[in-house]
C-alpha cells in the first residue's frame, strides 16, 4: 500500500495538491474562527471592566443603579410629603383668608351701621 503516491506524472502532483489543499482549508478555517473568538473574549473582558466599577468594592454596576434608584425614591416620598404639607399650609391659609374677609365684611357693616345711627343722631340733634 502506497501511503504518498509517486508524483511520476503531472496528474499524481496535481493530486498531492489537492489532498494538501483539502487538509489545509479546514485548518486555515479552525485558525480564523479560533482568533475570532480570542478576540471577542478580549473585547468581553474589557466590557467586563467597564461594567464592575473599580472604588473599592467588586461590585456589579446593577448594584450600584440599584442603590441610585433607591435613593431617588427616597428623595421622591421626601418630596411627596413636603408637598403633602404645603397643601395643608395653603388650606391653612385659605381659611385664615376667608376668616379674615368675612371679619372685614363684619367691620365694614359695622361702620355703615354707626355711620346710619351718626346720621340719624346729627339730623335728630342739628334740628
Amino acid at each position: 500500500m502506497d501511503t504518498i503516491p509517486n508524483p511520476d506524472s503531472w496528474m499524481d502532483v496535481a493530486t498531492i495538491l489537492l489532498v494538501a489543499l483539502i487538509a489545509a482549508v479546514p485548518s486555515w478555517l479552525a485558525l480564523r474562527s479560533h482568533k475570532a473568538v480570542e478576540q471577542q473574549g478580549s473585547s468581553v473582558q474589557e466590557i467586563r471592566a467597564q461594567i464592575v466599577n473599580g472604588h473599592g468594592e467588586a461590585r456589579p454596576l446593577r448594584a450600584d443603579l440599584d442603590l441610585v434608584a433607591d435613593a431617588v425614591q427616597n428623595v421622591r416620598n421626601a418630596v411627596g410629603s413636603l408637598s403633602d404639607d404645603l397643601h395643608g399650609l395653603r388650606a391653612d391659609l385659605r381659611e385664615e383668608s376667608d376668616a379674615r374677609r368675612a371679619h372685614v365684611g363684619e367691620l365694614r357693616s359695622d361702620l355703615a351701621a354707626a355711620r346710619a345711627e351718626l346720621e340719624h343722631l346729627r339730623k335728630t340733634w342739628i334740628r
